[in-house]
């Protein structure tokens, strides 16, 4: 039984977008006493899978943690190649359509319009990235002068490469448009700080991918943070899977966050939590 279902009642749900014939939700996790005059920081999250069968409340854990840190957690759904007959492009424009409406709607939500953290694991991280590192494939009618880059990346087991050499290019119509998608691909200066999370036993998306990306991305002078698990498989991470992995990805991930002025800092960290530089 999924234990993390129920924790999806504690959000609020607002329609974001409206795309072939679709409505998409934004579920909020507002912290104690919010008021919409405040500017917190928000964390949005993206949900794990190849793009389909996606589990919403997988990272309702992680919201109700940020949600006592005083930061907005806000769920983001997305297209999937299944549900909806499409394609990783369109969950592309989902994503940056969300962090385009976090960014528009910052006074009414509560929130700093540069303080807004995007987070997902597998390829809710790819879409994560996408948002980051993509030059286009924006929703057509989309405010594109309004920046849908975030201002820090936390991901799990993420897709970096879908390229003929990485994974999932199946998904999309041809390998020119995974290639010309592909995180890998538009590694660049001035990134939005990164720590990324990876097993080194995952078999979905093999560790030297990720590493390749990551020296990418520090070639470059950007802050990539990786932290690895001896042993562990893609979905190492999640609440329901192993509690300690759970709270070690987690306790990591509000440490980064602290290091950057994102969040105050967590009385109950002894230290234990800080990356090695």
């Amino acid at each position: 039984m999924d234990r993390t279902q129920a924790l999806m009642e504690e959000a609020s749900t607002l329609v974001y977008k409206e795309a072939s014939g679709v409505e998409l939700h934004a579920h909020l996790f507002y912290p104690a006493g919010h008021h919409a005059d405040q500017e917190r920081p928000s964390i949005a999250f993206f949900s794990a899978g190849l793009w389909d069968n996606v589990m919403i409340s997988q990272f309702a854990p992680h919201c109700l943690h940020f949600r006592e840190r005083g930061a907005v957690s806000v769920i983001f759904e997305y297209r999937e190649l299944s549900k909806h007959h499409l394609t990783p492009v369109e969950a592309i424009a989902d994503a940056r359509s969300a962090l385009r409406w976090l960014r528009m709607n910052h006074d009414g939500l509560g929130i700093h319009p540069d303080r807004i953290i995007a987070a997902g694991a597998s390829g809710g991280a790819h879409l994560c990235l996408s948002a980051a590192l993509l030059e286009s494939h924006d929703e057509p009618g989309d405010p594109v002068e309004i920046s849908c880059s975030p201002n820090a990346l936390v991901l799990f087991s993420p897709v970096v490469d879908t390229t003929k050499k990485g994974v999932g290019q199946q998904h999309f119509r041809d390998l020119d448009i995974a290639k010309s998608t592909s995180p890998s691909q538009h590694v660049r200066k001035g990134l939005p700080p990164s720590i990324l999370f990876h097993g080194l036993t995952d078999r979905v998306v093999p560790f030297p991918q990720v590493q390749r990306f990551v020296k990418a991305m520090r070639r470059r002078k950007n802050v990539c943070e990786l932290l690895t698990f001896p042993k562990e498989g893609h979905s190492f991470f999640n609440f329901n899977v192993s509690m300690r992995n759970f709270e070690a990805t987690l306790n990591a991930a509000d440490r980064f966050l602290v290091d950057l002025g994102f969040l105050p800092e967590n009385e109950l960290d002894d230290g234990t939590n800080r990356l090695a530089s």
